[in-house]
């Protein structure tokens, strides 16, 4: 469920600041949801893969302001979420300890 209407990933739910990313997100399901509900936008980032190859799939499925993925383990800027039903398709890669968008529709900056 929702969680002070601000962000939930997989089963467990979290709240982070506009510009929080101190704290990573679990990876430990395979499909997690951004719910945001109150306005405004949330940058958050993600832990560090458990396996090579890895696979993580992220789907908005409310919206009232943007999210976005900002952390030194993605390959690339971010990956911002800005309407309901954008997904990420991330894969985990131990070698480099970077986390890649191999698919999905939200918006990859590199």
């Amino acid at each position: 469920g929702q969680t002070n209407g601000l962000c939930e990933m997989g089963v467990l739910a979290f709240s982070v600041s506009g510009t929080d990313v101190s704290t990573a997100q679990t990876v430990a399901n395979t499909v997690s949801r951004v719910r945001l509900s109150d306005g405004l936008g949330y940058n958050f980032g993600i832990a560090d893969g458990q396996l090579d190859g890895q696979r993580m799939s992220i789907v908005m499925v409310s919206n009232s302001g943007n999210a976005a993925i900002l952390n030194t383990n993605l390959a690339g800027t971010s990956i911002t979420f800005n309407a309901v039903g954008e997904t990420a398709l991330l894969e985990f890669d131990r070698t480099s300890s970077l986390w890649y968008m191999i698919g999905g529709t939200a918006t990859y900056t590199a």
